[in-house]
Order: structure tokens, then C-alpha cells, then sequence
């Protein structure tokens, strides 16, 4: 378990005409491993079960605001094994945004020739959506003319959404010395 509070933090505000707001956060983080055999799947081995909690307060919240809240939960959860000797790892990690629902999914697998001499392969798949919000007062960036149905409307890729585009399959050699 950990706690931090972060006093005075900058918030993109789209409703400040310099659109910066400062708020206080208070951060939450909640660890739980548990190794635990099964039998039928790796016989010699455990499997790790590890979840990741994190809790966010923003005190001081406004719906100008360009990320989700008050209160935000992001959640992980990953599964690793080894076996030959953990030669060959299994991993499988997912990541999931309450608030912006969004998140991820990343399985990998290691193989160790030797010591030294490793490969991985493994594939990064991630989800989302875009988040309705009014319209800015002072737009970050270029104006636009709007006109229509969403005129008074900003759309914004709130948690890992501005990544769910960024789907990755990979094979990674490494040797090292």
C-alpha cells in the first residue's frame, strides 16, 4: 500500500481563459501478489497472480477539465510462469481505465537460449474511446470554425486511448554481455 498527496497540481482547463487550473491529488496505490500451483497447467512451477490498484482523488475538480474525474481507478493484473527451468517465461498483463474505459491487453513470451542470449515475442493490444467535453473558450491550439450539430463540442482521449491505435506485434533478440 502507498499514499501520496500532490499539492497544487497543473490541470489542462479548457473553461480558463489561460487554460491552467491548479488542484491537489490524492493518489492511492494497492499491491496483491499471491503465487499459487497449478497442477494441470505447470506441475513444477507457481503461477504469480499480481494486481495493481491505483486510485486518484482530484480535489478541486471541474468539468473543464480535460481528463476524467473526481475520482479516477486504474486496475492491472498479470500471470507469469516459467518453465524448463524458466527458460521459457509466459507473461499475460492487462491494464484497465475505469473512468475512460480504456486499457490493454500484453501477452509475451521469453525464451533464454543462455545466459546471455535471449528472444522475445509478444503482442501490445490496446482499446478506447473518445470523450465527449464542451467546447473550449480559448482553444489550445489553432481556432476552429465549428458549425452544426457537435459545435459546441471537444472530443479528447482520456487514459490509454490515445494509444489504442498504437497496437504493436514483436520479436526482440538480445544478447548481452
Amino acid at each position: 500500500v502507498e499514499a501520496t498527496w500532490i499539492e497544487g497540481l497543473r490541470f489542462l482547463d479548457v473553461n480558463e481563459l489561460d487554460s491552467l487550473t491548479t488542484a491537489d491529488t490524492y493518489n492511492l496505490t494497492v499491491s496483491v501478489d499471491r503465487p499459487t500451483f497449478v497442477n494441470f497447467l505447470n506441475p513444477n512451477r507457481t503461477f504469480l497472480f499480481n494486481s495493481q490498484w491505483f486510485f486518484q482523488y482530484v480535489d478541486g475538480y471541474k468539468k473543464g477539465f480535460v481528463t476524467t474525474g473526481p475520482f479516477n481507478v486504474l486496475a492491472t493484473f498479470t500471470i507469469f510462469t516459467g518453465y524448463s527451468q524458466d527458460r521459457l517465461l509466459a507473461f499475460f498483463s492487462s491494464v484497465y481505465d475505469f473512468r475512460s474505459n480504456s486499457g490493454g491487453f500484453l501477452p509475451q513470451v521469453i525464451y533464454r537460449f543462455t545466459e546471455n542470449f535471449s528472444a522475445s515475442v509478444g503482442l501490445n493490444f490496446f482499446f478506447g474511446r473518445w470523450d465527449r467535453r464542451p467546447a473550449e473558450i480559448r482553444p489550445f491550439g489553432p481556432h476552429r470554425n465549428r458549425t452544426g450539430p457537435g459545435a459546441y463540442n471537444s472530443y479528447w482521449e482520456n487514459g490509454l486511448s490515445a494509444i489504442r491505435d498504437r497496437d504493436e506485434a514483436y520479436l526482440r533478440i538480445r544478447y548481452t554481455f
